[in-house]
């Protein structure tokens, strides 16, 4: 179960994050390009669970967690390319 937290905890720091960055990310196309890759396919993950049947293994977490940390190294190194642009 914490676990389970700590891997929303992680996305809402790398929203916020993004937000703080936002006039960094803009400057470059492989940032926005990244940027938009992985809101896209949080999206899509999020229109699975709510136009099919699956929406039943998100309410217990289960599938929705597995598939978000699929998307975690991707989501780690856009991050961390953001603010070595920052610095």
């Amino acid at each position: 179960m914490f676990s389970i937290n700590t891997i929303f905890i992680f996305l809402f720091g790398l929203i916020i994050g993004s937000f703080l960055n936002f006039k960094y990310i803009i400057k470059s196309r492989e940032l926005i390009s990244g940027w938009v890759f992985l809101g896209s396919s949080f999206f899509g993950f999020m229109l699975l669970y709510l136009f099919t049947n699956e929406y039943q293994f998100a309410v217990n977490h289960t599938a929705l967690s597995r598939n978000i940390l699929t998307l975690t190294p991707i989501s780690i190194v856009i991050a961390a390319i953001s603010f070595k642009k920052q610095l």
